[in-house]
């Protein structure tokens, strides 16, 4: 699992996602602490056309 910051620019809020491969774990919305998780996670995640940064990668 990777936790990414996104920075892309553009209009939209940047969060910050817990990512695993293709799927989506959950995210921080921005300006918020507490992370929201899936039940199920969100599967084909891309990151296609956005920018992130790597905060922590996880086994």
């Amino acid at each position: 699992m990777e936790i990414l910051e996104e920075t892309t620019n553009w209009k939209y809020p940047n969060h910050t996602y817990f990512v695993d491969c293709t799927k989506l774990i959950g995210y921080i919305p921005q300006g918020k602490d507490k992370p929201i998780l899936f039940d199920h996670p969100l599967k084909n995640f891309s990151k296609r056309g956005r920018a992130f940064i790597k905060l922590v990668k996880v086994k």
